[in-house]
């Protein structure tokens, strides 16, 4: 036993009420019923297998319900025996009930109550519907595990003395004077955040619409702060935006200059092809004076044969012969009138 309840408080100095409430749940028998945000609403009916007994989820996030004894007339409250060892239990394989001394039974209640209200405080305060009534839900488990009516189902007053709550000399609490006091401090308590819950109060007792009153000079220092910080927000974005505009400018420029890149490297490229189409002209002009050379070195060559040269020789013989024809001709003529 000594075991478990060290390990649950350091469990409840960690933080992890989840596990700190299971694992005392075990020695006291109020389970505290925690799921997920994916679990079926009601049991756990995976875990509860061919059982009659409905199982709770033992998850470690969401509480939603405990587990509270009756009587065989399922009116009167009664304890629920502890369960030490259970078939899920890292702690032990065997099934078997926990027997313990009432003083015991006694202490760890007071232990699993402390950290049902730790965790109920701290959702409390989260101040959202859900994590409220998921509070509320620890507080009257706190309540029922220390046998007290919480006082939400309806009843009516009978006679006895006094007549508060319809208890008579039981219910006020100056008559609980011989109880455990930290047993009275966490039912004060959890009566407390029940009352505020039923009255839609937050954590501090108040209702939303409830401003504090307070003094100018807190007032003005908070003021203060929220002016130096809106300044200092003016600031920063005053040079973003600067920051931002000159990096628009400086974009804009580069834009222009990879344009007219552009631009001059498409005048480059017509320029290119110009000259290209110059060389090409020059190429057919020299292939052309190439071509005429040629002509001219094989006329010549022709002109330098043999037969060239007596071809050349008959042609001028022709011409010689053919000069030669007219002048007999003339000189005939002239002979012919000096006869006559």
């Amino acid at each position: 036993m000594l075991i478990p309840y060290l390990r649950s408080q350091m469990d409840f100095v960690a933080g992890n009420f989840a596990q700190t409430t299971y694992t005392l749940s075990l020695l006291t028998g109020y389970r505290v019923g925690i799921a997920e945000t994916l679990s079926n609403t009601g049991y756990d009916l995976q875990a509860q297998g061919t059982s009659n007994i409905p199982a709770l989820y033992q998850g470690s996030t969401l509480p939603y319900t405990t587990l509270v004894g009756f009587e065989q007339d399922n009116v009167t409250s009664a304890d629920l025996a502890p369960l030490y060892h259970e078939p899920n239990d890292a702690m032990s394989g065997d099934y078997n009930r926990l027997a313990l001394a009432p003083f015991e039974l006694r202490f760890f209640k007071l232990a699993q109550a402390d950290a049902m209200l730790a965790w109920a405080d701290q959702l409390y305060r989260n101040d959202d519907p859900s994590s409220i009534r998921r509070a509320r839900e620890l507080y009257k488990g706190v309540i029922f595990m220390h046998g007290e009516d919480p006082g939400i189902a309806p009843h009516f007053s009978r006679a006895g003395p006094l007549g508060i709550g319809g208890g008579g000399l039981e219910d006020p609490l100056l008559w609980k004077y011989t109880d455990n006091p930290a047993k009275v401090s966490q039912l004060t308590r959890a009566r407390l955040a029940l009352f505020q819950i039923d009255h839609g109060l937050n954590v501090y007792g108040y209702r939303d619409d409830m401003v504090p009153v307070l003094r100018y000079k807190p007032l003005k220092q908070a003021a203060d702060l929220f002016a130096t910080s809106a300044k200092s927000a003016q600031t920063d974005f005053l040079n973003y935006m600067t920051r931002y505009e000159q990096a628009l400018i400086e974009l804009w420029q580069t834009q222009s200059l990879v344009k007219k890149a552009n631009a001059s490297a498409g005048i480059a490229s017509e320029h290119i092809a110009i000259a290209q189409v110059g060389v090409d002209k020059a190429k057919e002009q020299v292939a052309a004076v190439q071509a005429q050379i040629a002509a001219k070195q094989k006329e010549i060559a022709d002109k330098n044969s043999l037969f060239s040269q007596f071809s050349d020789f008959l042609g001028g013989a022709k011409g010689a012969l053919e000069g030669l024809v007219p002048l007999a001709g003339k000189v005939m003529a002239e002979e012919g009138g000096r006869l006559l």
